[in-house]
């Protein structure tokens, strides 16, 4: 008790968790999501009873053909002609409750609770990492309130609807966090982490080069130090590689043995519910695209001369990969979060918030108008009672 009284944010949490774990206590819709929407906890949980009868197959046949031939008593089939598209590591959170569910233990509403209980569960503990991460970067009191609301809100909001990225933007924090303390072979272990639960962590790929670079100029990757390193260390160092090993086949089973590219534009663009990413080359929108880039550049700029190196180039890589995809959806910016953690000095840091803000901001505006700014998840909570 005395750790929670002395700890505001703590306390502060705590009250939080418990107020959203009884919002999914009483949600009444079938799917346990805030919007009552069909979401992705639903897809993952079936892919992850996928995964305990045909093995490694989910990355490779499409969903329609494994609901077919596994024996799934409660399937949601959502893209039927694709296969999974996502981690290893996502599977691996979801699996007992796809056990749960089509084993028919517990009734399928209460598995879509816990399943967003658990979520809700995980992005408080990221909420804490990250505003107890800026407190320790000694950042202005207007910065730290600022992105702790937008950041709290937006995570709370779609975690409560079924969105796993909470998991990996955790571990993305935490190697943030391990940079800063100099610990690198945690940082890279968390990183690794970081993208065996997501792909979207891709996007701030510079942190794990930086603590690879970190551990050579240590002279802590070659045979000899590994050699003379404690167990807990080689622990580490395999664990690292064993993700990274898993993820690199799962996607090279998803994205390259399978025609992945013949049939995704067909399936996304036909589903609707898609956005086209107004930076991306094959859709640019100049009124969009030219200011967003501009402002990059500028902040990229500033970054450099200040010595944040690191940080400039992760949001050049960010950006960069932004371009390449060729589909947006509201709920990515959320990967861009962590960034303003990185820099070294409070103005830099200040730089890097105005960046983030104005950028996902105009983003967003250029393909979306978000449900949840028009009070349409307030309208059908309403209408559900």
């Amino acid at each position: 008790m005395r750790i929670i009284k002395n700890n505001p944010l703590l306390l502060f949490l705590l009250v939080s968790l418990l107020i959203w774990i009884a919002v999914v206590s009483i949600n009444p819709f079938p799917t346990a999501a805030l919007s009552g929407s069909y979401t992705d906890h639903l897809n993952f949980e079936t892919e992850a009873w996928f995964f305990l009868q045909r093995g490694f197959d989910v990355f490779r046949v499409p969903m329609g053909e494994l609901a077919e031939i596994s024996h799934a008593l409660r399937p949601h089939v959502t893209w039927a002609a694709l296969p999974y598209d996502k981690t290893l590591g996502n599977l691996i959170v979801f699996m007992p409750f796809g056990a749960i569910n089509n084993l028919g233990l517990l009734p399928e509403s209460v598995v879509n609770k816990l399943m967003v209980c658990l979520l809700v569960i995980i992005a408080h503990i990221t909420v804490y990492y990250f505003v107890d991460e800026l407190r320790k970067r000694h950042a202005a009191l207007a910065i730290n309130t600022t992105l702790s609301a937008i950041f709290y809100l937006l995570l709370m909001y779609w975690s409560a609807n079924g969105f796993s990225d909470t998991i990996s933007i955790l571990f993305i924090i935490l190697a943030i966090r391990f940079l800063r303390e100099s610990r690198n072979t945690a940082s890279l272990l968390c990183y690794a982490m970081s993208v065996f639960m997501h792909y979207r962590a891709l996007y701030l790929f510079p942190l794990g080069i930086y603590a690879l670079i970190n551990l050579y100029r240590e002279g802590r990757l070659s045979l000899a130090s590994l050699l003379r390193a404690s167990t807990s260390t080689r622990a580490i160092y395999g664990s690292t590689i064993i993700v990274a090993g898993l993820t690199i086949y799962t996607a090279y089973l998803s994205f390259i043995k399978f025609p992945y590219e013949r049939i995704i534009n067909e399936v996304y663009l036909s589903s609707g519910g898609i956005a086209h990413n107004p930076l991306n080359p094959g859709s640019f929108s100049p009124a969009w695209a030219i200011p967003v880039l501009a402002i990059t550049c500028l902040v990229i700029l500033y970054l450099i001369r200040a010595d944040e190196l690191l940080t400039a180039s992760t949001i050049f890589v960010a950006v960069l990969f932004f371009l390449l995809t060729p589909f947006f959806q509201v709920w990515y910016p959320l990967f861009l979060f962590p960034v303003p953690l990185i820099p070294k000095r409070e103005r830099s840091r200040a730089v890097t918030l105005f960046w983030l803000l104005l950028t996902a901001s105009m983003l967003v505006a250029a393909v979306y108008s978000p449900s949840w700014w028009n009070f349409d998840v307030i309208r059908k909570w309403l209408q559900a009672f």
